[in-house]
């Protein structure tokens, strides 16, 4: 995986948590349908209709779904072949999304100090990548 896969793991994954919500709701909503009764039969599978729709408007949305999480798998995968240092900087600023001054207080290096590994992190990241390729 590729820096940019990094980068944009924190954003890639609110996306997926959107889908998946957006997905869990329609089908809730399709599952509180109730039948009003009247003097004409209807078909007793209504909700299993709307569920068929909902899930094939969703397929494509679910095939990317599985490929991003695929990505975030791989892209664990090759943050813990970094040193420890290293996997801990990238952790909490890529996977967690937190700054990276709030970083620097955790890891217990100043801000600049920090910066420097960030990039010295990010280097070893891509070589990874590179090593896979």
């Amino acid at each position: 995986m590729t820096r940019e896969d990094l980068i944009n793991y924190k954003d890639n994954q609110n996306w997926v948590e959107e889908q998946l919500e957006d997905y869990n709701n329609r089908i809730e909503r399709v599952m509180k349908i109730t039948q009003t009764l009247s003097g004409m039969p209807k078909s007793s599978g209504k909700p299993n209709y709307q569920l068929e729709e909902i899930i094939d408007e969703f397929k494509d949305t679910l095939l990317l779904i599985k490929k991003e999480q695929e990505k975030q798998n791989l892209i664990l995968e090759q943050l813990n072949e970094l040193k420890p240092l290293y996997k801990r900087i990238l952790t909490k600023k890529y996977i967690e999304g937190k700054k990276l001054e709030q970083v620097a207080l955790e890891v217990n290096y100043n801000y600049y100090t920090t910066c420097r590994f960030n990039g010295y992190a990010l280097n070893e990241f891509d070589k990874l990548d590179k090593k896979v390729n």
